[in-house]
């Protein structure tokens, strides 16, 4: 594919924006993904970016493989091997270990057992409390009602020196607000964030810490359409980031290829 493969109009002001934050509300079957990778290699090949200071940020691999995959077709495999894409967490893991920290991260069941424990919980409620304290700890907060579970469980982590899969997003949140390494601060130059919708609080605290002012952002997703909302999603961060950034660019896709 080339670069001159058919946008639609409103597919190609999206992705020719100028400067940011840009905001892609885009329905099912509008060409998001095609919009996205688009976007990025626009971003390279119109206006001369540096692959490495560009970061795809997808929900899950299956997602980030393709988003690599087209890139490379767009724009051949020298040029699309500096990218960093990948899920919230696999940036997240790659950051940490920039500053030296490899986690020992724990599984669910692994992170189950701990919970158990130190709750001496188990079965159906000890399933329940398990997706409490990740609804909590997704929402960047500790439940009063479940404060000292909370607090008995992560100190049974930390004498393991382990992090359960949410820990490793509040830590890379904690490492990113206090200041971005170097080498981060300039793959994050150009963000661009998949299915926003489906971000909850922490990941959108992480797109903020990582995006900055906000010049080089490029977020897409429908807010119709959050799937996630037992994972403390919520569509409503499309507001938010109108509030955080008041520049914001909005762009709406409305033409069905389905």
């Amino acid at each position: 594919a080339s670069l001159e493969d058919p946008l639609n109009i409103q597919q190609e002001e999206a992705v020719q924006a100028e400067g940011g934050p840009v905001v892609v509300l885009a329905g099912p079957g509008t060409g998001k993904t095609h919009t996205l990778v688009y976007r990025i290699a626009y971003l390279v090949a119109q206006r001369g970016v540096s692959s490495s200071q560009i970061t795809a940020v997808t929900f899950t691999n299956k997602a980030a493989g393709e988003l690599a995959e087209r890139l490379e077709g767009l724009l051949g495999k020298g040029a699309a091997r500096g990218f960093t894409v990948g899920t919230f967490h696999g940036i997240a893991l790659s950051l940490l270990a920039s500053t030296g920290e490899l986690p020992m991260v724990l599984d669910e069941a692994d992170s189950l057992s701990v919970l158990a424990e130190s709750s001496g919980k188990k079965g159906r409620e000890l399933r329940k409390l398990a997706q409490e304290i990740s609804l909590a700890k997704a929402k960047g907060e500790v439940p009063g009602e479940l404060a000292s579970t909370y607090h008995a469980y992560n100190a049974r982590l930390a004498r393991f020196g382990a992090m359960d899969y949410d820990d490793i997003l509040l830590r890379t949140l904690e490492v990113s607000q206090k200041g971005l390494p170097l080498n981060w601060r300039e793959h994050f130059r150009y963000l661009c964030v998949d299915e926003f919708q489906d971000l909850n609080k922490v990941q959108y605290e992480l797109v903020r810490s990582w995006a900055g002012a906000g010049g080089g952002l490029f977020v897409i997703g429908d807010p119709d359409q959050a799937i996630y909302g037992f994972r403390g999603a919520d569509h409503s961060f499309f507001s938010q980031l109108e509030r955080d950034y008041p520049g914001r660019k909005l762009f709406a896709l409305t033409q069905n290829y389905r």
